[in-house]
């Protein structure tokens, strides 16, 4: 299983210290490089059990809500499937996106994610306490809306055929 790789860009966006930007991404092209060997080397072991999410949700699916014991019964499964999903996978798709997102600065340097830290994280490392706290600030702060996670059964399938989509237009 693969949970995709930073893209090799990491670049400066605006207010990003170049210089900064640049580290980043030396140390992610590294990173891509060392995970791309060990997944050649059958040493890389996902940890993620990104299929009990979307059995999960199929049982969910499947329960009777016709009776008020059953939609209680049904939202106390729902509750506790919420809880499971809202663990180490959320946080590594939270991480992905903080990559982009998190200022590139001298300061934070160490608070950005790169596919390294994906890696340690799918094989169930512990990000260090600063990196965790910049990752769920910028969670908070933006609407995120991870599709492994959301649409769990279909991606248990393969995924989607086709996504059609409005792009928002700027004024």
């Amino acid at each position: 299983a693969r949970f995709g790789d930073l893209p090799k860009l990491l670049g400066a966006l605006s207010g990003d210290d170049k210089e900064t930007a640049k580290q980043l991404k030396a140390a992610n092209k590294a990173d891509v490089k060392a995970l791309a060997k060990e997944r050649k080397a059958g040493q890389f072991v996902l940890r993620f059990d990104r299929g009990t999410m979307a059995e999960q949700q199929q049982m969910l699916d499947a329960m009777p809500d016709d009776t008020l014991e059953a939609v209680v019964a049904k939202r106390a499964a729902l509750e506790q499937h919420q809880a499971q999903r809202d663990g180490r996978f959320r946080f590594a798709c939270d991480a992905y996106v903080a990559a982009f997102l998190l200022p590139k600065t001298a300061a934070s340097r160490a608070m950005v994610p790169t596919t390294g830290t994906l890696r340690n994280l799918a094989v169930g490392a512990e990000p260090t306490a600063t990196m965790r706290t910049a990752v769920e600030e910028m969670a908070a702060a933006v609407p995120l809306l991870h599709w492994p996670i959301t649409f769990a059964a279909v991606m248990a399938r393969g995924g989607f055929d086709c996504v059609l989509g409005n792009p928002p237009w700027e004024k």
